[in-house]
């Protein structure tokens, strides 16, 4: 009898998967980062059409008792 595969090895699969297939997705171009630039709001605040690739993250930590957590949570934006 097949046992079943827990559901946190099926998310880590499926997360991995889907890096796997951004990191293949982005090395199909030869492209080259844009120079910096300063940013200017409300201009910059918000979405940039004009990029193929665009992500926006949030960053923090939280603590329960005596213990921490940090955590990320990022947005990919991918167009054609």
């Amino acid at each position: 009898m097949r046992m079943p595969v827990p559901l946190s090895l099926l998310r880590r699969q499926l997360l991995l998967g889907s890096m796997a297939g951004l990191a293949g997705f982005a090395g199909q171009n030869q492209a080259h980062a844009l120079p910096a630039k300063t940013l200017a709001f409300p201009r910059d605040r918000g979405s940039h059409p004009d990029f193929r690739t665009e992500w926006w993250y949030i960053t923090g930590h939280c603590t329960s008792g005596a213990r921490q957590f940090g955590f990320q949570l990022t947005f990919f934006s991918l167009t054609g």
